[in-house]
């Protein structure tokens, strides 16, 4: 990245806990539905699964940096990177 973030934001980025926590609410959640009648119905038990997380998130630490990540995310791709290059 060629823009500079915060230690405290670089360090909450670094962690799949941002990730990890609410989907481990949604399979406590949704792990209790024996049968899913249609998708709409593991729609709605999956949103019920990150709602409940909800209540347990805490402020992510550099939120107020939030706005240079998303500034960088805007930016063009870079040239620099090989396009002929192909991933097993």
């Amino acid at each position: 990245m060629s823009w500079a973030l915060t230690p405290a934001f670089m360090r909450a980025l670094s962690t799949t806990n941002i990730i990890g926590n609410p989907n481990c609410a949604v399979l406590r959640v949704a792990g209790h539905v024996a049968c899913y009648r249609d998708a709409d119905m593991a729609l709605y038990w999956a949103a019920a699964g990150f709602m409940a997380a909800e209540k347990n998130f805490h402020k992510i630490l550099g939120a107020s940096e939030l706005w240079i990540f998303a500034a960088g995310l805007k930016r063009p791709p870079s040239t620099n990177i090989d396009q002929d290059r192909t991933v097993a």
